[in-house]
C-alpha cells in the first residue's frame, strides 16, 4: 500500500448505517447513503446498504454509472451539485428531471419573486420580511397535504410559534394607532 493512504473499515460504515437507519426509521425518515467523498466506491455503497440505507447518491454521474455498472442496483440519486470543469460532463437526464428543475428554478421562484416585489408596492420592506417566514410555515402545511407528513405536537407547536411571530411582527403598536400618518 502506498502512502499517504485512508483506510476504509467497512464493518464500521455498515454498523453506523444500521444506527442511523435505525434511529431515522423509527422517526419516519429514509437514509441515503452518500459516497461522494469515496468516489463512487461500490464497497463503500454496498457495506451502506448491508447498513439498511435503501439510497445511494452522489453529485458526479459518472460515480454513479461507476455504481451501477459494479452491480448497485439500489435506488440512486444525483445530488443537485454539478461540476462544470469535467471536459465529459454529460447532461443526459430524464425529461422528469429536466421537468423537475424547469418547474423549480423558474415557475415556483419566478412566482415567488414576482409575488415579492409587487407587495413591495403595497408594504414596507421589514412588513414584507415577515412574510418570509409564513413560507416556512406553508412549506410544513404543504408537507402534511402533499406529502402525508406525520404530525406531532413539535410540529404543531412550531407551527404555531411561526404564526405567532409573524402576527408579532405585523402588529402595530398601541402608541403608533392613534399618530396620523
Amino acid at each position: 500500500m502506498e502512502y499517504p493512504a485512508i483506510e476504509i473499515n467497512l464493518d464500521v460504515i455498515r454498523g453506523n448505517a444500521a444506527a442511523l437507519t435505525a434511529l431515522c426509521g423509527k422517526r419516519g425518515i429514509a437514509v441515503a447513503g452518500v459516497v461522494k467523498c469515496t468516489c463512487g466506491s461500490p464497497a463503500v455503497a454496498s457495506a451502506m446498504l448491508a447498513g439498511g440505507v435503501k439510497q445511494i447518491a452522489d453529485s458526479r454521474l459518472e460515480n454513479l454509472e461507476r455504481l451501477r455498472n459494479n452491480g448497485i442496483n439500489s435506488e440512486l440519486l444525483l445530488l443537485p451539485v454539478i461540476v462544470l470543469s469535467d471536459s465529459n460532463l454529460s447532461l443526459d437526464l430524464p425529461l422528469r428531471v429536466w421537468l423537475g428543475i424547469i418547474y423549480l428554478g423558474i415557475c415556483a421562484n419566478g412566482i415567488a419573486y414576482m409575488c415579492w416585489f409587487s407587495a413591495l408596492k403595497y408594504l414596507k420592506a421589514g412588513e414584507l420580511g415577515a412574510f418570509g417566514y409564513v413560507s416556512a410555515a406553508m412549506t410544513m402545511v404543504l408537507s402534511l397535504v402533499l406529502l402525508q407528513e406525520k404530525i406531532s405536537f413539535l410540529f404543531l407547536a412550531a407551527l404555531a410559534l411561526v404564526f405567532y411571530g409573524v402576527y408579532l411582527m405585523m402588529k402595530v403598536p398601541s402608541s403608533q394607532k392613534d399618530k396620523p400618518q
